[in-house]
């Protein structure tokens, strides 16, 4: 069997669990770029032909139609402003490694693909055949185009998806403890998290996604436990997380992606995080509010442009993955860090411009994975870094 037929047969077996699994369920489900972006961008990269490509995915969308899918799709007015728009917001680091990955692929290698120009080269071939499939796809699409009034396009969103029928902004049930994932997402009326104020435990996911007029998360303040992912992300006059004060354990990820907040505040009984993710929050300065953390299965900051300090972060002394720092810009320490002790994954240190130092890793002993601190240019010297772990890569 070849790579595409297996890559084929294994994502058609996985859609076809997950409809019937989710067929039994209560709930909405959103996929973050599984129906397109990675089908085509796997089956692209072992150079599948365009029409096995677009045979999969009318594949798996028919294995799914029982669900009654609709396609939300961020459009962009071409490929050359979308690729130029992503390079930028995802970065040197994101860059680099996604240069490196694809290089080594079917599709590059047969074409000699190599460096951005390659890079560039597999993506616009990947446009032109997301803009086919689009084109002929058979199911519901919502097109928000974000190239304009970026604001009045996410308003709009939720009440779009609404009509089509299938999405549900609002906990399963009647919003009370125990009734499953809360969602709100795309809601354009949306100030305040008021509705939801009985909820005290979230048995599933929490998403507050691109909700452009919410301006706090009151209204959560009596909940204690998400036994699922918290995603904060995309609101846009989002300044606090004060809602969210009794909150003590996200036994998912907790990720605080593209807000405007300058702190952490409002987290401060927060305890345990199966892992946490902050990046590309413009306006974030410190980590201050979560003082009171204590355990993380990872920890990842990455692309917060204004970030100088660590020091809610004084609490952590062990982490079941890794530890993250990068595209930190005016970070110069990692003051805040002084309790950590073992990682039981990787710890990478990398692209951060002004890092003059590791003061605050004095306590770290075991890291489990490898350590890479690398393109820090005003990182001088490593000092005083004596862990156990699989090997160190500097590349200052």
């Amino acid at each position: 069997m070849s790579s595409i037929d297996h890559y084929r047969e294994e994502s058609t077996r996985k859609w076809t669990e997950f409809t019937r699994s989710a067929l039994r369920k209560n709930q909405v489900t959103l996929f973050d770029g599984q129906v397109l972006h990675f089908s085509v961008d796997e089956m692209l990269l072992l150079d599948a032909e365009e029409e096995q490509i677009r045979d999969h995915v009318s594949t798996i969308l028919e294995v799914a139609r029982p669900l009654n899918p609709v396609l939300v799709l961020l459009a962009q007015p071409s490929f050359e402003k979308a690729f130029d728009s992503v390079v930028a917001g995802r970065g040197r680091h994101w860059l680099a490694i996604q240069i490196a990955r694809k290089a080594s692929t079917a599709f590059c290698l047969k074409r000699g693909l190599g460096g951005l120009p390659g890079l560039k080269s597999l993506y616009e071939r990947y446009w032109a055949i997301v803009q086919g499939i689009v084109a002929d796809l058979g199911v519901p699409i919502v097109r928000v185009d974000l190239s304009g009034d970026r604001e009045s396009a996410l308003a709009a969103l939720g009440s779009r998806v609404m009509d089509a029928g299938r999405l549900a902004s609002a906990p399963r049930g009647d919003g009370r403890p125990g009734q499953g994932d809360l969602i709100a997402f795309g809601r354009g009326d949306l100030q305040s998290m008021a509705a939801f104020g009985d909820v005290m435990d979230v048995e599933g996911d929490m998403w507050i996604r691109f909700n452009p007029r919410l301006e706090n998360l009151e209204g959560l303040h009596q909940v204690r436990e998400i036994s699922g992912n918290l995603d904060i992300r995309g609101n846009g006059r989002l300044q606090s997380l004060d809602g969210l004060r009794r909150l003590e354990r996200v036994r998912g990820r907790l990720g605080i992606v593209d807000t405007p907040m300058p702190s952490l505040l409002g987290l401060r009984r927060l305890r345990s995080v199966g892992g946490l993710v902050v990046r590309q929050n413009r306006h974030l300065r410190t980590t201050q509010g979560i003082e009171q953390l204590r355990e993380s299965g990872s920890i990842v900051f990455r692309a917060n442009p204004s970030l100088v300090s660590l020091d809610g972060l004084q609490g952590v002394t062990r982490t079941r993955n890794d530890v993250i720092l990068n595209e930190l810009p005016q970070l110069r320490s990692l003051s805040g860090l002084e309790a950590l002790q073992e990682i039981h994954g990787n710890l990478e240190i990398s692209y951060n411009d002004r890092l003059e130092g590791l003061e605050g890793l004095e306590s770290l002993r075991v890291v489990a994975g490898e350590v890479r601190v690398m393109n820090n240019p005003k990182l001088t010297k490593i000092g005083r870094l004596t862990v156990s772990g699989s090997g160190l890569t500097d590349t200052r």
